[in-house]
């Protein structure tokens, strides 16, 4: 009888995710191919871009060969480029043979459908946000002049004065707008491609609003520059309600003065400006209001800026529950009424904590800053509550991180987390992850959780190598030199398990966060389909930077330095790991059955790991 392979294919916003599992180590086995079709035609295998083992550090070939050549020695997959329309399926097969001569075997799976996960009260929405793509150097020589204007100014100073960040965003748009084929249509746009259903849905909601005369937009944001979005501000008129900060504000400057000069007495505008420098009022929500009743906000990680909608991992999510959007709208008032002052004195109905619950699913709402020293900022009431969260885990935790800071931070509580148990599945990419690097503000450091590793990394390595002037390091040529490649903020936990949770909003996951900035944290519980969502997004961010890093050459990892100054964190800190390439014979499966251990993978995207149980 032929044996099967259990499969799951799960599709988010531009990838499907792949894990399957063989209850038995399979003699002979070099790996597996996986293979896509279309509306039931032919198949077709996807490709892999590493061969079988020379003996040296691996490089990954350029045009890749089929994995029917190049097995995956692995029990899971990402498709970053599958069909947008159709019924689409996959088949995995297990390869047999030899290195040179590889050979489809009589194990295989049958054909699986693609799963897209979806909520019945929250919807997410992600873009592409990831410059670092073999496409999008593509795109560079299809528009040398425009990216080579993009380039100067951006770099290469890392603070920008007003005009240089005006400028940035000009030529950035520029960009954005060029059409992904050259001479041919208009759309899709580069803008498009890397926007994704983020950057569309902004506009869409935006759009609506201004068709329906009822409705009126109250937005708190930190940063604002976006063209297209400020066009739209500015037709809602004063049915649009904006409190503006100062953004980062270095050297005591208001980075979102040209728009608020843009939108000063065309929109119910009002400034939030808040003082010392690093104290941000750092909230990216709006709240749709029909007949003076909320109906619907959207939050999120995403400021409405060029970089923000197209060029950094970022996510949205629209919440359609008036409750919930009440919540938000007493914030807004509780922000508008505060002015400059921080933290904002409270505005009853306003609170700084909202729990929903609802069709068995559970909604925690937190508006930071909370009234404690930052000294204390692991016992406000949203770092704590998450916290919590994070000690349940039983099957695993993903994450997508800017800046949290460790002490206090849930990076910490996860890293420690991995620590109490190994058995869980753990991967997560923080962008500035202070314990892994020499400087703990070096705004380069990107760092993989992986397991109970921490496994630095920096943007030489993550960024596109077509990038590279000869003899200088690579220069991003979309994002800011240096800044942020994941500005995203989200946890979740067991997506599959008993106790589905998500976070995100606007709050970096620590207590600068939680006391010192204008901040919001919603975290979701039992609402499995929305976890789903937001896992596949995370293990897609994971697996395109993770790829970068282990293809990149030995001398370029020896610079991503674990931490030498005195930031604390777990003993698990590795550095990069070293790959000579495809294993020759079946020993690659060892390590998936010697334990079980490496198996938790696949156990937490719900595939049952017969054999091992």
């Amino acid at each position: 009888m032929t044996e099967t392979i259990e499969v799951r294919a799960f599709r988010g916003s531009d990838s499907v995710f792949l894990a399957w599992w063989h209850p038995t180590k399979i003699n002979g086995c070099l790996g597996y191919s996986v293979s896509r079709r279309v509306n039931g035609g032919a198949a077709t295998p996807l490709e892999a871009y590493v061969g079988f083992s020379t003996g040296r550090p691996v490089t990954p070939n350029p045009d890749g060969q089929p994995s029917t050549l190049w097995p995956y020695q692995r029990f899971t997959w990402t498709d970053f480029n599958p069909p947008a329309n159709g019924t689409v399926e996959y088949l995995v097969v297990a390869i047999g043979g030899s290195p040179k001569a590889p050979a489809a075997t009589d194990i295989a799976s049958d054909w699986v459908s693609t799963v897209t996960p979806k909520s019945d009260t929250f919807t997410p929405f992600f873009n592409v946000g990831i410059v670092a793509a073999r496409w999008f150097a593509e795109m560079a020589k299809d528009y040398p002049a425009e990216f080579d204007k993009l380039q100067k100014a951006l770099a290469p100073s890392h603070d920008k004065s007003d005009a240089d960040a005006g400028s940035a965003n000009e030529a950035l748009e520029e960009v954005l707008r060029k059409p992904m084929v050259k001479n041919g249509s208009a759309t899709p746009t580069i803008g498009d491609e890397l926007g994704g259903a983020l950057a569309k849905q902004v506009k869409s909601l935006l759009d609506d609003a201004f068709a329906d005369a009822d409705m009126h937009v109250y937005l708190a944001l930190f940063e604002l520059s976006d063209g297209d979005v400020i066009d739209r501000l500015l037709k809602l008129k004063k049915r649009c309600h904006l409190i503006l900060a100062n953004g980062t504000h270095t050297g005591g400057r208001d980075e979102n003065a040209e728009a608020a000069q843009a939108l000063d007495a065309q929109v119910d505008i009002y400034r939030r400006m808040l003082k010392p420098a690093g104290t941000y009022a750092h909230n990216k929500f709006a709240v749709f209001v029909k007949k003076d009743r909320p109906v619907k906000v959207f939050t999120g990680s995403t400021n409405l800026t060029p970089h923000g909608l197209y060029t950094q991992v970022n996510n949205g999510l629209l919440v359609n529950v008036p409750d919930i959007a009440q919540a938000y709208y007493d914030e807004w008032n509780r922000l508008k009424a505060a002015g400059n002052e921080t933290p904002p004195p409270p505005l009853p109905p306003a609170k700084e904590q909202y729990h929903f619950n609802g069709n068995g699913v559970s909604t925690s709402l937190f508006f930071s800053p909370h009234h404690l020293p930052k000294s204390q900022g692991a016992d406000s009431p949203d770092l704590k509550y998450a916290a919590s969260l994070i000690r349940g885990a039983r099957q695993g935790i993903l994450t997508l991180m800017l800046d949290p800071g460790w002490q206090g931070s849930l990076l910490q509580d996860i890293r420690e987390q991995a620590d109490a148990d190994s058995s869980l599945y753990i991967r997560g990419v923080v962008n500035s992850d202070p314990t892994i690097h020499s400087r703990g503000d070096d705004p380069t450091a990107i760092g993989f959780l992986h397991g109970t590793e921490a496994v630095p990394s920096n943007y030489d390595i993550v960024v596109p190598a077509a990038q590279r002037a000869s003899g200088k390091p690579i220069l991003d040529a979309l994002s800011r030199v240096g800044i942020v490649v994941v500005h995203s903020k989200v946890i979740v936990i067991d997506p599959l398990g008993d106790h589905p949770v998500v976070m995100t909003g606007s709050h970096n996951d620590g207590p600068k966060a939680a006391v010192i900035n204008d901040d919001n944290l919603i975290i979701i519980e039992n609402d499995r389909e929305l976890a789903l969502a937001y896992a596949i997004n995370v293990i897609s961010t994971f697996n395109h930077f993770w790829w970068r890093h282990n293809m990149a050459p030995p001398s370029a990892r020896k610079n991503a330095k674990g931490n030498g100054s005195p930031v604390g964190g777990p003993a698990h800190l590795t550095s990069a790991h070293e790959w000579t390439g495809l294993d020759p014979t079946d020993a690659w499966q060892n390590k998936f059955f010697a334990s079980g251990s490496e198996a938790n993978e696949v156990r937490f995207w719900g595939i049952s790991t017969r054999g091992l149980e």
